[in-house]
């Protein structure tokens, strides 16, 4: 099966309904979809560019392991899918401090940052 493009995924989102200036909460299983060209990082790039700069993309993040400290900038969530650990590890995207974190990157990302439950 041929990957689909970055262009192909952004059509398919704003027919369904994604906004430029929305927000757009994604948990997703890769190995669920399509093949998309870049991998996860291409899913995630497309995400981004069906929201645009004006949206906010937000994804889970949290981790099912209370036995270990949480710490934001290195708790690793390989649990919630690849998208969802490599989209926490991008340098412009915030992530919560709660071990029941999201990860957001956009305009209305520090409002969603430091809500521990959604």
């Amino acid at each position: 099966m041929d990957a689909v493009s970055k262009d192909s995924l952004v059509r398919q989102l704003i027919a369904l309904g994604v906004t430029p200036t929305g927000v757009l909460l994604v948990h997703t299983s890769f190995s669920k979809i399509r093949p998309a060209q870049g991998g996860p990082l291409g899913l995630i790039t497309a995400l981004r560019a069906a929201v645009g700069a004006a949206g906010t993309l937000v994804m889970p993040s949290m981790t099912s392991d209370d036995g270990h400290p949480f710490d934001p900038k290195s708790t690793p969530r390989p649990d919630m899918g690849i998208v969802a650990d490599t989209f926490w590890r991008m340098p412009d995207v915030l992530r919560s401090e709660s071990p029941h974190a999201f990860a957001a990157v956009g305009p209305r990302a520090t409002s969603w940052r430091w809500c521990p439950y959604i």
